[in-house]
């Protein structure tokens, strides 16, 4: 039977099956029965890996820490946790660089958590900030005025919707990286808000154009997909000559074979002229790759499960 320590971006804990990507804990929080019986025991709120040195530990022992859950590391951060200083060590440094104006000493854990601890609770309440999206940096998380979607923010989105977690057009490349493309080169001038490793579980991909498929490849390697939304029909436009914006059949293939057990669902293919190639091209092929069983057409204007 699952417990109550799966923790939500607004600090709370529910029950929930699904397993989370990182630990965490606030200090003993049940009871001998394993229930909660309160939010929080102590101001240190930190964020652990799953696995650090083989270390082994049965949940909720009655007067131990209580093991809190989390999707993954912007949920963690986003409900008031920081970085763990032994198993996260890196993490930790990192989020200390982050936190210290230039030229000023690395703080230590009671400085941050007396701060972090002032700053995410309203009395006993999440503390949110209402800001303008532009306003934001990257790795932020927000949540709509349902409290339903919420937002990594950058070119790469991870939205939370019915339960499922949709990832668009990933990029995980540092900054300075360069993408060529004929004559034009697209540079990246900031490095993700979050790494790969802190997405957690994704349910489906959406790429909307070829100059992203380095970050597919990096969600192939680390999750389990089930349903890749590619954007196709090598489009092209009299401004860039003969150079391809969107994915190209053969290109299409390369991801398909990237989500080695996903489901393929191109988009973007037709009823605009610029589309150099349509669903003849991106059925042959596919055809040709043998990997027309896991090619899904949606049909136009019908609602459709797109799995197998």
């Amino acid at each position: 039977m699952p417990l109550q320590n799966r923790v939500t971006p607004f600090g709370e804990l529910i029950t929930t099956p699904a397993r989370g990507t990182l630990m965490g804990n606030r200090g003993c929080l049940h009871d001998p029965a394993r229930r909660i019986r309160r939010p929080f025991a102590v101001k240190r709120w930190i964020i652990c890996l799953l696995e650090f040195k083989g270390r082994h530990r049965p949940v909720m022992v009655p007067g131990q820490y209580t093991e809190l859950f989390f999707l993954d590391e912007a949920t963690a951060l986003a409900a008031g946790h920081r970085p763990c200083a032994e198993c996260q060590r890196s993490r930790y440094d990192l989020f200390r660089t982050h936190w210290t104006a230039r030229g000023r000493a690395l703080p230590g854990a009671d400085d941050l958590d007396d701060v972090l601890h002032a700053e995410r609770l309203d009395g006993r309440a999440k503390r949110t900030y209402g800001e303008r999206l532009a306003r934001l940096p990257s790795g932020t998380m927000v949540a709509d005025t349902d409290g339903q979607a919420y937002l990594v923010h950058g070119t790469t989105l991870v939205l939370h919707l019915g339960g499922l977690r949709l990832l668009t057009d990933p990029t995980f490349d540092p900054a300075g990286a360069e993408f060529r493309s004929g004559a034009y080169v697209l540079r990246k001038t900031h490095g993700p808000g979050l790494p790969s490793a802190a997405l957690g579980r994704v349910d489906a991909v959406l790429l909307s154009h070829d100059h992203h498929f380095e970050g597919v490849a990096e969600v192939s390697r680390r999750f389990a997909v089930h349903t890749a939304v590619l954007f196709m029909g090598a489009a092209r436009v009299a401004a860039v000559g003969p150079w391809h914006l969107t994915f190209t059949a053969a290109e299409g293939v390369d991801a398909a074979r990237a989500f080695s057990n996903a489901t393929v669902v191109p988009v973007h293919f037709e009823d605009w002229e610029h589309f150099s190639e349509s669903r003849p091209e991106i059925d042959a092929a596919v055809a040709a790759a043998g990997l027309g069983k896991r090619l899904r057409w949606l049909p136009r204007g019908v609602e459709t499960e797109a799995r197998r």
